[in-house]
């Protein structure tokens, strides 16, 4: 008869047995996608490796001997922003293979491999924990397949038209203002990171107004709903609440998040979050009942509701009406709920995240602000005086002001190029079929279960399209440090990879910008698949226009009345105590930003670290 510990024993070996089998069983599909190989043997993808390995991350790169960590790298959060394109360079490809004991995943940097994958929406769906965290209100555009993201998309795509984009660049001045305001008059202004924390309030009510058709004032304090209502809370504050705390919303349960006892850490904060779960559908539902019934109303001024929910409602139920005893399908409310909360989701982190890296790298760049300013001046003018109170506030002009704002437009995509709030965009083939990518350099096959991941920074980074990329005229548009490469065939080494120091990696908004006949200016176009940020294909993002034109907003705005600057520390060297040089400021802030983790978009791990002051223009 077997001991227990012939038992325990005999156990182990058939649990880390069924691990090896899976890690050989791996490497053989591997070998015939015809993708380069990297093995690692445990499974990154297990719930304990992404919660652990963040934290270890500093102490592996400190102990490990170099051959070790560049291997264990390959599976550690956010990877991708510091070793971009070092990883293809030493393989000699642009894409691989990751062998592990579990799941199948495939990098990739190559531009056809991506596009080819991004173009191909029924091919390559969307990731299943991706669809949780987005869909928990309702099916939505962007975690739909199939029929019914065809469907949804002839649907939902048209909303974010001029209108709205008028609506979203007229709150995000508003709102900005609002903020240069509080700068201007309190210590959040002069010292620490606070002012970096209030660009999340800006893009929270430019996203109610714009949204939900619900503006909101700076201090408006909204928390608690009238005593009439058995709600505990106004639809403003659920919207804020939930999409503050997306993940936590996403995984958990109101009933479960109510129940937490109040003498728990954070119970407070729990159970408003629990509040906003049970009762955002309740007031959506209210909301969407109520602009149907003004929409259906004979009296009213449709070009007056431009909302994004008034636009689904109207789009929806345009598409619900009767032809030929048919019903064309329209959105159900379900799906309205959903759609409505998607975009007020990845609208609020990605815009909020991108301003938050700006206002550091306009600190870190101090003549990049000058040259901004230049385009501010001559597209705004110079900020007005106060007024009095009496007068109603400047109201810039959306379809006169954007367009002409090249530069600051072009200083946005160069902030999403080397600074992307998602550093991949997974792709799964759920066909239960292999299916094949051709590209100009060879075939490869994706077997069924793969997930794909589209690497951006290494992308973003390519030297064959971003190396010496328009050259500046005037320095002010970013430092390149060489242009030999210009106009010819660019060969990329190892060691470029590794030190980072061409063109390519430099931050310079400058590359974006066009020189045509006539001296008349556009933005670049990158060739297909090598600029990702938002998406490409089919599924491309529906608010890439409405986040350009809310960043516009807010970054013209705060430049007109203020210069960002970084406080200097005092640093020590062998002439005793000084402030930091320019170049030591440059460094410093850049290494923040470029040290990140991926939650729902990247954040910077040394944000605390940021100190910043907003001098007033004179």
């Amino acid at each position: 008869m077997l001991s227990l510990l012939s038992i325990i024993a005999l156990l182990a070996t058939f649990y880390f047995g069924s691990f090896a089998v899976k890690f050989i069983r791996n490497y053989f599909i591997a070998r015939k996608t015809g993708f380069k190989i990297i093995c690692i043997p445990w499974d990154v993808s297990s719930p304990v490796w992404m919660v652990l390995s963040p934290l270890a991350r500093d102490p592996f790169e400190r102990h490990l001997p170099t051959w070790a960590w560049e291997r264990v790298s390959f599976a550690l959060n956010a990877h991708e922003m510091w070793t971009k394109r070092k990883s293809y360079c030493k393989l000699g490809d642009g894409s691989y293979v990751l062998v592990t004991c579990g799941p199948i995943e495939i990098c990739s940097s190559d531009p056809e491999v991506v596009y080819e994958l991004l173009r191909r929406p029924r091919d390559f769906n969307q990731q299943d924990i991706s669809n949780l965290v987005l869909s928990f209100f309702g099916t939505n555009l962007v975690t739909s397949d199939g029929d019914q993201w065809a469907k949804q998309r002839k649907l939902v795509a048209s909303i974010i038209n001029e209108r709205v984009s008028k609506v979203v660049f007229e709150e995000s001045h508003r709102q900005a203002g609002f903020m240069a305001d509080e700068l201007a008059t309190t210590e959040k202004g002069q010292r620490g990171v606070e002012s970096i924390e209030s660009l999340k309030k800006i893009a929270v009510n430019v996203l109610s107004r714009a949204g939900y058709g619900m503006p909101q004032e700076w201090n408006e304090q909204t928390t608690k709903q009238n005593e009439d209502s058995d709600l505990q809370l106004d639809f403003v504050t659920c919207v804020k609440a939930t999409i503050e705390n997306l993940v936590l919303s996403a995984l958990s349960r109101s009933s479960l998040l109510l129940r937490v006892p109040s003498w728990f850490p954070a119970a407070a904060r729990l159970h408003l979050i629990g509040h906003a779960l049970r009762e955002f559908p309740i007031h959506a539902s209210a909301r969407i009942d109520e602009e149907r019934a003004i929409l259906s109303s004979p009296t009213t001024d449709h070009t007056q509701r431009n909302s994004i929910l008034s636009q689904l409602v109207k789009n929806s139920d345009s598409a619900s009406v009767s032809t030929d005893n048919k019903k064309s399908a329209g959105l159900t409310e379900q799906e309205i709920l959903g759609n409505l909360w998607v975009f007020t989701a990845a609208g609020f982190d990605t815009t909020a995240n991108a301003l938050q890296f700006a206002i550091v790298l306009l600190a870190a760049y101090p003549s990049l602000q000058e040259w901004l300013y230049e385009e501010v001046l001559s597209v705004l003018g110079p900020q007005p005086p106060a007024t009095t109170g009496n007068e109603p506030p400047e109201t810039p002009d959306y379809a006169t002001i954007f367009p002409r704002a090249l530069r600051t437009q072009a200083f946005m995509m160069e902030v999403l190029r080397l600074y992307p709030p998602i550093l991949h965009n997974v792709k799964c083939n759920k066909t239960g079929t292999t299916q094949e990518i051709k590209t100009s350099k060879a075939t490869y096959r994706i077997p069924p279960g793969a997930s794909v991941y589209p690497d951006f920074p290494g992308l973003q980074t390519n030297p064959q399209v971003w190396r010496d990329l328009n050259l500046p005229q005037d320095p002010r548009q970013g430092k390149s440090e060489r242009g030999e490469s210009e106009g010819k065939e660019v060969q990329e080494t190892l060691q470029d990879a590794i030190e980072q120091t061409k063109d390519e990696y430099a931050f310079r908004p400058g590359r974006w910008i066009v020189n045509g006949e006539d001296e008349k200016q556009s933005l670049f176009k990158p060739p297909p698949g090598s600029f990702v940020a938002f998406s490409a294909g089919p599924r491309v993002c529906p608010g890439q226009k409405m986040a350009q034109v809310e960043f516009v907003g807010v970054v013209m705005t705060l430049l007109r009345r203020f210069r960002v600057e970084a406080n200097r520390k005092v640093v020590d060297d062998v002439q005793g105590k000084r402030e930091e040089t320019d170049e030591e400021v440059r460094v410093r802030l850049v290494g923040i930003c470029q040290d990140v983790l991926q939650q729902l978009t990247i954040v910077m791990r040394r944000m605390g670290e940021v100190d910043l002051r907003w001098v007033e223009r004179t």
